[in-house]
């Protein structure tokens, strides 16, 4: 996957579809391609240099508030302009280090995740499931679920 130095036109937290709504993927426009994370509510998985993008439920659990309770001017802007200059996805975890030096993870311990707010169980990743297989670059940010 070819995602160093490419350029980031912006990102969103919603990517993907299944109709009715979103299963909240995140995606990075990379111009003609959008780098996909197919994680349902990825936001809520990843950090930018320790702050979750989305933290839906964190003031609730006295947690800071994820990246995108900023104005939407602000956290749209959060990668524009930026290029990866390190990207390195592994079965549960990532890091990838921008030109700016922030870093965007997802951690891989479960307790350094929210837990998933209905059943406050740890967000995790099974033994069968391996973040390689559902980060990917795609035509746009409409895949369907």
């Amino acid at each position: 996957m070819k995602v160093i130095a490419r350029e980031i036109v912006g990102w969103i937290p919603y990517a993907g579809t299944y109709g009715m709504g979103g299963p909240g993927f995140v995606g990075f426009d990379l111009k003609d391609e959008w780098l996909i994370f197919a994680i349902w509510g990825a936001a809520d998985w990843m950090r930018l240099d320790g702050r979750l993008l989305a933290d839906h439920a964190g003031s609730k659990h006295g947690r800071e508030p994820g990246w995108i309770s900023e104005p939407e001017e602000v956290w749209r802007k959060l990668f524009a302009g930026r290029r990866f200059v390190s990207f390195n996805v592994e079965r549960t975890s990532l890091a990838a280090r921008l030109d700016d030096g922030r870093t965007l993870s997802i951690s891989g311990d479960p307790a350094d995740r929210p837990r998933l707010e209905g059943n406050r169980k740890p967000r995790e990743i099974g033994p069968n499931d391996d973040l390689r297989r559902v980060v990917f670059l795609a035509p746009t940010p409409e895949i369907w679920v």
